[in-house]
């Protein structure tokens, strides 16, 4: 049974321009450092990280909670499985929520098309 649905996109130059200024403060506020070392491996790391964020963004809709209130940006966090997948896990506050819901699995989407990143989360009961 679907208990909720998000999709966000990104706009990927957003993410380069933060690059470029060098603002780890505010990406550690942001990303997890797993997100953040894998990013570094990663030939376009602003392109890895806007996807990453709109996984972020996607969650907190599907999970009904929003970024702030009832999950943090660091809770979510996104990697790639062995064949490459993205698996989100959840972790504080989101994980809390999540919880709440009876939300037992999450599935990920994340597309990269020229300027834009794009990710659709279902949770799954």
């Amino acid at each position: 049974m679907i208990l909720g649905m998000g999709t966000d996109i990104v706009e990927i130059s957003r993410i380069r321009k933060i690059l470029k200024k060098n603002s780890y403060e505010f990406l550690s506020k942001v990303f997890t450092r797993k997100e953040l070392r894998e990013s570094q491996a990663k030939k376009n790391s602003a392109e890895y990280l806007a996807g990453r964020w709109a996984v972020k963004e996607a969650v907190s809709k599907a999970l009904g909670c929003g970024i702030g209130s009832d999950c943090s940006w660091k809770d979510i966090n996104t990697a790639n499985d062995a064949k490459g997948a993205p698996k989100t896990s959840l972790s504080g506050t989101a994980l809390k929520t999540s919880r709440k819901k009876h939300a037992g699995k999450i599935h990920v989407s994340i597309s990269h098309e020229k300027d834009f990143a794009i990710a659709t989360v279902i949770l799954e009961k």
